[in-house]
């Protein structure tokens, strides 16, 4: 499994602190883990794999792809693990409002975010 977490975190660009980060592991737990030290706990393995998308059984076994397919639809869930929110106060705030807000005001986000972005109203 070591030179899986260590090949998830080259193919994103990650270095260990970010990886880490990413994570909320301390950085010198990555390294153990990609040196082959200390194995990863289950929540550890999930927490990786819900973070980048990570296909569980690739790294648990090294059989499959190394990313969960997604639907095409789906491809932000990739980009939003990339956006390092860690100093980005703006960015964790509206993220925490989207996840606490009611239907109505969902509704309203998305049509200002329509607006905004020049997407065009859905039909039905």
């Amino acid at each position: 499994m070591k030179d899986r977490i260590k090949e998830i975190r080259k193919s994103l660009g990650l270095t260990q602190q970010e990886f880490a980060d990413k994570t909320g592991l301390k950085r010198n737990s990555v390294a153990n883990y990609e040196i082959g030290r200390n194995n990863p706990i289950d929540p550890v393995i999930k927490s990786i794999c819900r973070e980048f998308g990570v296909n569980e059984m690739w790294l648990r076994t090294g059989e499959g792809e190394m990313f969960a397919t997604l639907d095409p639809e789906d491809e932000y869930i990739i980009n939003i693990s990339k956006i390092d929110m860690t100093d980005n106060k703006f960015v964790q705030g509206m993220i925490r409002a989207i996840a606490n807000s009611s239907p109505d005001q969902l509704k309203e986000v998305e049509n200002f975010m329509r607006v905004c972005l020049g997407i065009p109203k859905e039909e039905g």
